[in-house]
């Protein structure tokens, strides 16, 4: 489970710095930033995670091959380009929903421990944060 939940926070922080990159339009420097603020903190979040396996002693599950192989799948059906932003948003809204319930699986594993539960809880928050200004954007 906690393997899944690394593979999709690189996922996101993959995408979320290829659009960064990609953004344009008359939001250009709001989405701009927005995504350039969501891949820092995805990936301090997969740090986070990558360091708690490693710590639990999982180190095998978090081989890049392994992650990276599990980004490309999760990557498939993600869009690349798109002559508006939103398109991005709604795809980005999508992946937070689905970090939700990897989360929610993560906090009801009988292992779970109450800091493991506390640092989830943390992504939890910072995704919320993230889905509410997502929502607003593709509104």
């Amino acid at each position: 489970m906690l393997q899944d939940l690394a593979i999709h926070l690189r996922t996101m922080q993959l995408y979320a710095h290829h659009c960064h990159g990609v953004c344009k339009g008359a939001t250009f420097f709001e989405d701009h930033s927005f995504f350039g603020d969501s891949y820092k903190e995805l990936d301090g979040d997969y740090d986070s995670i990558a360091e708690r396996i490693v710590h639990l002693g999982g180190d095998d599950l978090i081989n890049p091959l392994q992650i990276l192989e599990g980004v490309k799948i999760g990557l498939m059906d993600a869009p690349m380009e798109a002559k508006d932003s939103k398109i991005f948003f709604a795809y980005m809204y999508k992946q937070e929903k689905r970090l939700a319930q990897i989360i929610e699986q993560v906090c009801q594993a009988p292992s779970a421990s109450q800091g493991l539960k506390n640092l989830v809880a943390d992504i939890a928050d910072r995704s919320e944060v993230r889905c509410y200004r997502q929502g607003q954007r593709i509104k």
